[in-house]
């Protein structure tokens, strides 16, 4: 996209600071706090970002707790905007009108 776009592609400005386990099946609530300090900017990374409009792109959204984590170290680096783009949702069964 950022070839198509001529926007810059920043994908070395965030980094996973630990590990964590394996989300699948988690709840919302369990997820964002498995991912909590977990993700921070790249050092010299700032000067780029601050200011800017971010979109952030990823294959899969479930609920959100990642590019919630991302988002929180981006606007910490002085990110103007951010936005995501996602290709899938995962919907929950709550949410499903068929049985």
């Amino acid at each position: 996209m950022a070839r198509e776009t001529g926007a810059p592609l920043a994908t070395g400005a965030l980094r996973r600071v630990k590990a964590t386990p394996r989300l699948e099946g988690f709840s919302r609530r369990a997820r964002a706090e498995a991912l909590r300090d977990v993700i921070a900017p790249r050092r010299g990374w700032a000067r780029r970002i601050e200011g800017a409009r971010v979109v952030m792109i990823d294959d899969v959204l479930t609920t959100g707790a990642t590019l919630n984590a991302c988002a929180a170290a981006l606007h910490a680096m002085g990110a103007r905007r951010v936005d995501a783009l996602v290709f899938a949702r995962v919907v929950p069964p709550e949410d499903h009108d068929f049985e």
